[in-house]
């Protein structure tokens, strides 16, 4: 699954004790206070572990900046001394970088980057028109489907065929294994790639081309980017935000519902780069409106600065309200591509537990084989230290997809989930093991055979051990 998700800041450094906001704490005070002789990341792991460094928020912030290093060749120390010092100077222009960079002027950056061409200005957006023939629409929908489609899940080749979809299931228990399996099958078939960097979902390809959804989503993207503009911590969340701007369009719970949850995931799917990669420029040309591109974009790039704002009080503008975090790492979209596609599951007929489990273990399959942007898998094993901020941060990512699974369950229930992401990240950071590593060379062939992945699963495993975390929250 490509998702080149990427959403989701003044310098947030708050001291180990408590969670007071402060530009001007030096890399030197921010060692003393939690009582470390460095800032090594993975001692700093064992403080939050054994309560002598609380600060689980600077912990996470510096996960996310040692991710971004060791993901684009930049100095750790650097890129962590800039987060620290309130300096954090940009090394790529794409938005979804700059959107989870733990710092609010890096977050905006993301925010004033991109307009779909045709506009000059946000506000253009929210007073066009919107008008395309429904010809046009059929033109859109018609490109989009004659693209020349490769499975999303190329690097997990196990999710293709039964056997495969038998045994990645059974890790999750024989109970609910064959809905396991259908649901797996299904998102197969939900999900494709078309061209290099676009992944569409069905319900991405609804969003682009029914007409119910267009006057909804300029009024989602002005709600939205008004809470940017009025700075200081937002109200509400987006999930209620985008449900009451279908609502206000004309339409039914029951639409405004659907239409929520598939522009969400639509978001998701590209994160604060939504628009900025093929899509306006392939697509524009044959009559989509670029009210329609606009307004998405402007609601994904929001979304970081939002959730960076939302910190002080312990919930993330950006996920469902009954959701505590402290840890904003930028990314979650990871958490509504499970959300999502757990819900739409069950709508189609799959068992609540059933559609969790594959939707799950869709996503520990991203996170253990995927190759997208900075990521390659083998490190998981060859790397010394487990506990680096790239690990981290996958650890966190888990984190999410498995706390969506059962707000999508107890959604679909008409249950309002109660869930602490910080006291499951914890928990998750326990459990895992700092095994030792192997050669590089040697996790290389393990990647390429699938009795070598399996004996790479194995090991990976130990060392993030995903399905404890789902079981925690799914207990």
């Amino acid at each position: 699954m490509k998702l080149i998700y990427s959403i989701f800041l003044i310098l947030f450094t708050i001291s180990c004790t408590q969670s007071k906001v402060t530009t001007d704490r030096s890399l030197d005070s921010v060692k003393k206070h939690c009582a470390r002789t460095d800032l090594k990341i993975s001692e700093m792991q064992k403080g939050i572990l054994d309560g002598s460094c609380s600060n689980l928020n600077l912990f996470c912030d510096i996960s996310s900046v040692e991710s971004l290093a060791m993901s684009f060749g930049k100095s750790t120390t650097e890129l962590r001394n800039n987060l620290l010092s309130g300096d954090f100077k940009p090394f790529t222009p794409l938005p979804w970088i700059n959107g989870i960079v733990p710092e609010e002027k890096s977050r905006l950056r993301s925010y004033n980057m991109f307009l779909s061409e045709g506009y000059s200005s946000k506000q253009e957006v929210f007073n066009a028109v919107i008008s395309v023939s429904d010809a046009n629409l059929d033109k859109i929908k018609n490109k989009i489907l004659s693209e020349k489609k490769k499975s999303a899940f190329k690097e997990m080749g196990l999710v293709n065929t039964p056997p495969g979809r038998t045994f990645i299931c059974s890790f999750l228990g024989i109970r609910h294994s064959l809905d396991c399996q259908k649901g797996i099958k299904r998102i197969t078939e939900i999900m494709s790639q078309a061209g290099e960097d676009l992944t569409f979902h069905d319900g991405h390809i609804e969003v682009l081309t029914d007409r119910s959804y267009f006057s909804g989503l300029q009024i989602a993207a002005k709600t939205i980017s008004d809470k940017v503009e009025l700075g200081g911590v937002p109200r509400g969340h987006v999930f209620n935000d985008i449900f009451l701007s279908f609502q206000k369009a004309g339409l039914s719970n029951e639409q405004s519902l659907h239409n929520t949850f598939t522009t969400i995931m639509a978001v998701s799917v590209s994160g604060a780069d939504y628009g900025v990669l093929e899509l306006g420029g392939e697509l524009i040309p044959l009559g989509l409106n670029p009210v329609v591109t606009s307004s998405l974009q402007i609601i994904a790039q929001s979304l970081p600065i939002l959730a960076f704002r939302s910190r002080p009080t312990g919930k993330s503008y950006d996920l469902p309200s009954g959701i505590s975090l402290s840890c904003d790492n930028g990314k979650h979209y990871h958490f509504w591509a499970s959300a999502y596609l757990t819900w739409r599951l069950i709508k189609e007929g799959i068992s609540p537990r059933g559609a969790a489990n594959a939707a799950f273990t869709v996503f520990k399959g991203y996170t253990f084989l995927s190759r997208s942007t900075g990521r390659f898998p083998e490190q998981a094993l060859y790397e010394v230290d487990t506990f680096n901020g790239m690990h981290n941060i996958y650890r966190l990512d888990l984190v999410y997809s498995a706390a969506a699974t059962k707000f999508a369950v107890d959604f679909s229930k008409g249950i309002k989930s109660e869930l602490n992401i910080d006291d499951a990240y914890k928990f998750f950071l326990a459990k895992s093991k700092q095994t030792p590593a192997i050669s590089q060379e040697e996790a290389n062939k393990l990647f390429k055979s699938a009795l070598g992945l399996r004996s790479a699963y194995s090991k990976w495993s130990k060392r993030f051990p995903a399905d404890e975390v789902y079981w925690y929250f799914h207990k």
